[in-house]
This record gives structure tokens, sequence and C-alpha cells, in this order.
């Protein structure tokens, strides 16, 4: 594990509990991508930029995880600081001092945004709806200036 990598997870396990802070692990071909075709990167994924903001928005962690290494993995991380998710750091199967003892070396994470890891094509909707649902990022309100159909003007 690098040093970044490492100073990163000591913060993190230094939060108090009540925090409610979440580790997010995102996979980048397919997922921060429309589709996986490895080595190229493909356009970003509709809807993807915007969870990852509101991911981190509610304080979460996000780390980039992905099979990609050496220049396809710098090419990754120059791709995302394009797209303004620099906040999105990067990690290869890194082990986890958050890990409970006994887990393999793999990233230790609460989340896994993959493609891979869901039937079919990756839903950033369903994706928000889920987290929404069970309190980890915030419902996104009304956009001002719009008003309910239920309201008397």
């Amino acid at each position: 594990m690098g040093p970044l990598i490492e100073a990163k997870v000591a913060e993190i396990a230094q939060r108090p509990k009540s925090l409610q802070t979440y580790i997010v692990g995102c996979d980048f071909d397919g997922t921060v991508t429309e589709t996986n075709e490895f080595p190229r990167i493909g356009n970003i994924r509709p809807g993807i930029k915007e969870l990852l903001l509101r991911l981190k928005a509610a304080g979460h962690d996000i780390i980039l995880t992905s099979c990609r290494s050496g220049s396809y993995l710098t090419s990754a991380i120059q791709f995302i600081e394009r797209q303004g998710l620099g906040c999105v750091f990067s990690a290869y199967n890194a082990q986890s001092k958050l890990a409970p003892p006994g887990l393999s070396g793999k990233l230790y994470v609460h989340f896994l945004l993959d493609d891979s890891a869901t039937p079919g094509d990756f839903d950033v909707e369903a994706w928000a709806n889920y987290l929404e649902r069970i309190g980890v990022i915030l419902p996104v309100t009304a956009k001002p200036g719009r008003q309910s159909k239920n309201r008397r003007t």
C-alpha cells in the first residue's frame, strides 16, 4: 500500500463511528465509463459523476478500485480528473487496516459500485435510489423555481 493510501486509511480509522461515513469502492471500466473496452477509455457513464459527487458531499470516502495498473491506471486517473472527479483516489487490491482480522488482502469497502457485480447494465439511478433509501446519501430536492402540483398559486 502506498503512503497516500496508508495516510487516508489511518485518517478514516480515527473518525468517530457516530459520523456514519462509509468507504465506497468504485470500478473504472464499465462503471465510471459507459463501456468496458480496456485498454480504451470511453465516455463517462451518464449520472455517475453526480452520484460520486453526492457521495463525497455526504462525507464518504471514494476509492477507485480497478484492475488497471501502470500507465493504464494513470490514464484512468487523468480521465477522472478531467471529469472534475479529483475527489476519487486510486488503490489496487490494497490491504486495508479497516478490514476485520482474517480477511484477505483485498481492499475493504462498505459499498462497491462495479458493473461486473451487477446483472445487466450498471444502473446508476438504481444505485442512487438504493443509497438514498438506506440513508447513505440525501434525496435530491426539487430544483428552485419549480412548484408542487398541489400548491395553489
